[in-house]
């Protein structure tokens, strides 16, 4: 059984069970995107509340807070792991999954 659920664009109509009628996510992104007055101002206005969209290349990031590590490589991941993050995963798990790659990113 299908359930039916109105689109998220907002358009008021109903979908066959997905989130968005085909192209209306597109839709919604092209309307958030001129409201914000163009990409870069959106990039901008997202970057000031969740950090750096696209760090720079080579730098690692935080799969659970978007921080990115200045230093080099996992440089303070230790210290910013078990401030931030020990009550989802204690560092010493976390770690080896961390320098592997193998860490699942949590939304």
């Amino acid at each position: 059984m299908v359930v039916r659920q109105y689109c998220a664009y907002g358009c008021k109509q109903l979908t066959a069970g997905s989130t968005f009628l085909p192209g209306h996510d597109q839709k919604l992104r092209t309307a958030i995107e001129n409201a914000a007055g163009g990409i870069l101002k959106l990039k901008d206005l997202v970057e000031a509340n969740y950090g750096p969209i696209v760090p720079e290349r080579g730098k690692k990031v935080c799969p659970e807070c978007g921080h990115v590590f200045q230093g080099n490589g996992w440089d303070g991941i230790d210290a910013h792991w078990r401030a931030k993050h020990e009550d989802v995963m204690p560092y010493e798990q976390a770690w080896p999954l961390l320098k592997e790659g193998h860490y699942p990113k949590t939304d």
